[in-house]
């Protein structure tokens, strides 16, 4: 079965096979993982990683508290294993991490809304037809 556009329609998802359905299943999981918070008493990022466009220490996403306080900031975990920013570590503070999200890319969406010669599409965010 080829689906046609980007959210399958019920008429899609209700022919699709058991296996079809599985494996949506799966990547919705992986995706739902990928965008997990990862408390740092359950686990840290790999040690000795570098930015290859910066050429410095990964950046993740992560949770601080500072006092009764709670913030999300970009820090840096460095190759000694010690979460940094503007130079001061800040291990105490960092209670959960992810990886950053993937760059927005531009993207063309093709939609056929039922008629002979016309679809619909989107185009970094603006409805087009064509």
């Amino acid at each position: 079965m080829t689906i046609t556009s980007p959210k399958p329609t019920r008429e899609e998802r209700a022919a699709m096979t058991h296996d079809e359905l599985l494996r949506a299943v799966w990547l919705l999981d992986d995706i739902i993982d990928s965008m997990r918070w990862i408390p740092v008493l359950e686990k840290l990022p790999e040690k000795g990683l570098t930015d290859p466009i910066t050429n410095d220490y990964v950046e993740y996403l992560c949770t601080l508290r500072i006092g009764d306080r709670k913030s999300v900031r970009l820090i840096k975990f460095d190759h000694n294993g010690h979460w940094m920013h503007g130079g001061m570590n800040f291990d105490e503070n960092v209670v959960a991490w992810m990886t950053k999200p993937e760059p927005y890319k531009n993207s063309l969406i093709i939609m056929d809304i039922g008629c002979a010669t016309t679809s619909i599409g989107i185009l970094d965010g603006e409805i087009c037809g064509y």
